[in-house]
């Protein structure tokens, strides 16, 4: 009986370890996550914005992966546009952009502990540009990108002419603080106005409301994502377009 129980026991034993080195030998030999042909950039010329002096457009990432690098370079029409600087969308991401005159080159390194989001703008490139350009005629080309340090794809969205302008102002004074912001604006002007918030592409965001003359109005934007928007007051007699930030 005792040799039994024994027997059993090393039995149980051994099939005890065997199965923690089976289990242990899985964890170690899992799949790394693989950046591939799969895996996007996304330059997005089409939600641009047009100054008299700028054009700026936004960049995002399409991956099922966990990507915690964007890196990239470019060439633009460097003859007719002027590299200004590259603008962090994002409150997580360490990043740096310079452009290198010898060679006519962007490049842009990034990173972050923090997962960085799918289909959500993450930096943007501002370039100056002469009077009578818009974002059709950047001509990006000899684009090279990775994330996680691994080459893969990318897509460029075509420009689309909004119409929106980043600020106008017909002589009347308007205050809009913070921006960039996070969870709420705050907006003041001269004379009473109607306020709504708009995407690049013009789709309303939030309510329309009601601003009386020279009182503070308190707006709640904390279920909009951070990107770029457009804050237009108007009237009969008054218009306004602001250019807003919203960055977490």
């Amino acid at each position: 009986m005792k040799k039994t129980v024994i027997t059993l026991s090393i039995v149980f034993l051994g099939g005890f370890i065997y199965s923690q080195n089976l289990l242990s030998h899985n964890e170690n030999n899992k799949s790394p996550e693989i950046i591939n042909a799969l895996d996007s950039v996304i330059f997005d010329l089409s939600n641009s914005i047009t100054t008299s002096n700028y054009v700026e457009f936004p960049i995002s990432i399409k991956s099922d992966d966990i990507v915690n690098a964007l890196d990239f370079s470019l060439k633009f029409n460097y003859a007719n546009f002027t590299f200004d600087s590259t603008i962090n969308l994002t409150s997580y991401i360490s990043s740096n952009g310079h452009f290198t005159t010898s060679d006519s080159t962007l490049r842009f390194t990034s990173n972050s502990l923090t997962t960085y989001r799918n289909d959500t703008s993450l930096v943007s490139i501002r370039l100056y540009r002469p009077g009578g350009l818009t974002c059709s005629n950047i001509n990006l080309h000899s684009i090279t990108v990775y994330l996680n340090g691994d080459p893969c794809s990318y897509g460029i969205k075509n420009c689309i002419t909004t119409g929106i302008s980043d600020e106008t102002n017909m002589g009347k004074s308007v205050n809009v603080f913070p921006n960039p912001a996070k969870d709420f604006l705050y907006v003041e002007t001269e004379v009473s106005a109607d306020i709504e918030l708009i995407d690049i592409l013009g789709r309303e965001l939030i309510p329309k409301t009601s601003l009386i003359a020279n009182q503070e109005k308190e707006i709640n934007i904390h279920i909009i994502p951070n990107g770029i928007y457009f804050l237009r007051l108007f009237s009969a007699n008054f218009s306004s377009t602001k250019k807003i930030v919203i960055n977490r």
